[in-house]
């Protein structure tokens, strides 16, 4: 028998998190738990209507419609493919939910169960929009954790320059040898127009900034087009991308560009996998990202880490209260989590927070 139940939960943030388009200080999810005899899967969905086009009603309606009858663990892509209409954060609760399930029960990870590689890479940390000091005191608590790819986000051209400047002045110089290279990247989230773009990647270069994400909105296609032409480093395209098509039209870009493939955003792991064929049918450099998620949501991008050129999957740091705890392989790392299912486990400690919205039964 298949037995779903619906959650929710308004988890606080340990820090505001600050970008260009807003400030959040908690995050609104959904979790989705589907059992089926003594087995568990859980997924996690974060609508956001300026990133997947749902708000939180409407995804919480879309899942609370879900009926057991058409939900069948055995047989996750099928499953999917009767539910085709769900937005992207509904879909990929499901997703992950199916897919955290079938790993359990085979008692494989589910990196396995997509026919995916290990991976085990840099995990870059996210430093808030915020002035030139502040972004070097949260480049240093970074550092002390163990990380050294740092992303610094910014609004500004001007300060946001200041504020890489100062970051890339910390990062390490004495690393092993065995260890990559120390790097910073800039995210402007869609915040910039074309003249502001053009002279922060000139900045960008004398500072060794090693790619620019989103500098541009995404609907400015044509100005991308031409900012990447001679882009001193390369493009990482976020809010363009949402889906395998998106990361196709990358590849199509001349110029010095890349794709950010988040689970939430494409809609599962299903839609990840044939973002990644994309990128390799391409030749388009790919970066598996994440938004602010659980360990759960990042269990699932962490998946991906195989297939992928660079890891940005710091999300869930960024949380006071973390309900799905996953362990990392190494500080300042992502890498393939090795577990059944999806790797993330629900601590039972702090599932009693979690508010039950509905239980669809079973079938």
């Amino acid at each position: 028998m298949t037995e779903l139940t619906l959650f929710e939960a308004e988890l606080e943030l340990s820090r505001p998190f600050r970008i260009a388009r807003g400030t959040r200080e908690t995050l609104e999810v959904l979790f989705l738990r589907i059992r089926e005899g003594d087995s568990t899967g859980w997924g996690e969905a974060h609508p956001a209507p300026d990133v997947t086009g749902e708000t939180a009603l409407e995804t919480r309606e879309a899942l609370a419609s879900l009926d057991p009858d058409e939900v069948n663990a055995l047989d996750p892509a099928s499953t999917l493919a009767a539910h085709e209409d769900l937005g992207p954060a509904a879909r990929s609760a499901l997703d992950l939910a199916l897919h955290d399930l079938a790993g359990r029960q085979a008692d494989q990870p589910v990196h396995t169960l997509l026919d995916l590689p290990c991976g085990h890479m840099p995990c870059a940390g996210t430093v808030t929009v915020s002035d030139p000091d502040d972004a070097a005191e949260q480049a240093r608590e970074w550092l002390r954790s163990g990380f050294f790819h740092l992303k610094v986000k910014i609004e500004d051209p001007e300060d946001g320059l200041e504020a890489t400047r100062r970051v890339a002045e910390l990062l390490p110089t004495d690393l092993p040898d065995r260890f990559p290279e120390p790097e910073v990247w800039v995210d402007a989230n869609e915040a910039l127009d074309l003249d502001q773009a053009q002279a922060l990647l000139t900045g960008l270069d004398t500072l060794g900034a090693r790619l620019v994400e989103q500098p541009l909105p995404r609907a400015a296609t044509a100005d991308l087009a031409h900012l990447a032409q001679d882009a001193p480093v390369p493009i990482l395209l976020d809010e363009s991308v949402q889906s395998p098509e998106d990361v196709r039209a990358v590849g199509r870009i001349e110029g010095p560009t890349m794709a950010n493939i988040k689970v939430q955003k494409v809609g599962g792991l299903q839609a990840a996998s044939a973002c990644l064929d994309a990128g390799q049918a391409t030749g388009t450099p790919l970066v598996v990202g994440c938004n602010i998620e659980t360990g759960l949501g990042i269990a699932a991008g962490s998946a991906l880490t195989g297939a992928v050129d660079r890891a940005d999957l710091d999300g869930n740091r960024f949380l006071a209260n973390e309900p799905f705890p996953l362990a990392r392989p190494r500080p300042g790392f992502a890498g393939t989590p090795e577990g059944p299912g999806l790797g993330a486990y629900p601590d039972p400690g702090k599932l009693d927070a979690l508010d039950k919205i509905v239980s669809l039964g079973t079938a």
